[in-house]
């Protein structure tokens, strides 16, 4: 009787209104972090959470809940477009579509008179309604009349290292790349580091673990980026396909695709390269 007292009393208390509201809270906040995961434990008591017990990931007793507004066609979490993502403009100049927190930022990249110039031409919020990205327009440089307007792209297409996707005004799809670095392994160790092509001894390839750059030297100032792209390793050849290429014009729905065969140079320090596309032999020797 005690007990049954007790507990009506607590129910009616606003103590119990606090732990109803914090519950809510937290429920809230995990359901707008994205994914919401799902699991029975011993009991038959089923929870939810926003990560998911080590124990259930093990034995795979885990299930992910789709939220409201998520697609099964594309990627669904908004941490899957994080970063920058380039492509090439009718004009053949790089453009980039940059997500962070919630927020997009759009403009191009050039090189002209030596340097490389950067200019942001959009910005503002978005959000991801089923398979299409909406972009609110909070700054625009070349079009005010879309200020606080909205625009659909809708994705066509999207993996790790690209993005796809139809814009209103373009008839065809806009392909997107991004910059994706891997796990060390143990071709990516030997790899890492700076590279001179034999073939272009002003150039410099920079080897990270899964992106690489091409750089130029500079008389004048520091080395500049020419290139970047995502390399993968299928022993003995070697896959690299350019993201961001500021030299030459580039069909944006073919990114540019280099294939390589490699072997052991003449001393360790270098390593011998087959285009296997072109059949050119040349040689990368470590600077440092």
């Amino acid at each position: 009787m005690f007990l049954k007292s007790a507990a009506v009393q607590f129910f009616s208390t606003p103590r119990y209104l606090v732990v109803v509201c914090v519950s809510a809270l937290l429920l809230a906040s995990t359901v707008s972090a994205g994914s919401l995961y799902r699991w029975v434990d011993d009991k038959g008591v089923t929870h939810f959470s926003a990560v998911p017990p080590p124990d259930a990931v093990a034995d795979g007793g885990i299930e992910e809940e789709r939220l409201p507004g998520q697609s099964s066609g594309v990627s669904n979490s908004y941490r899957s477009l994080e970063g920058i993502w380039w492509a090439r403009s009718d004009n053949n100049i790089s453009q980039y579509l940059q997500f962070r927190n919630g927020s997009f930022s759009t403009g191009e990249e050039y090189f002209q008179n030596q340097s490389i110039h950067r200019s942001t031409v959009a910005s503002g919020p978005y959000r991801i309604d089923g398979s299409a990205i909406v972009l609110t327009y909070f700054t625009h440089t070349r079009e005010p009349l879309k200020l606080d307007q909205r625009e659909r792209l809708s994705i066509l297409r999207q993996t790790d290292t690209e993005l796809s996707v139809l814009l209103p005004q373009r008839p065809h799809p806009l392909v997107y790349q991004r910059l994706v670095k891997e796990r060390s392994n143990t071709m990516s160790g030997r790899l890492y580091g700076h590279w001179r092509d034999s073939r272009h001894l002003q150039l410099r390839y920079v080897f990270d673990h899964g992106t690489f750059d091409v750089l130029a030297e500079n008389a004048s100032g520091p080395m500049r980026r020419l290139r970047s792209g995502n390399w993968r390793w299928e022993e003995p050849e070697m896959f690299l396909t350019y993201v961001l290429d500021l030299t030459a014009p580039v069909d944006g729905a073919n990114p540019p695709k280099l294939h390589w065969q490699v072997s052991q140079g003449g001393t360790p320090n270098e390593l011998a390269i087959k285009d296997m596309v072109s059949g050119e032999t040349f040689t990368l020797a470590r600077v440092r």
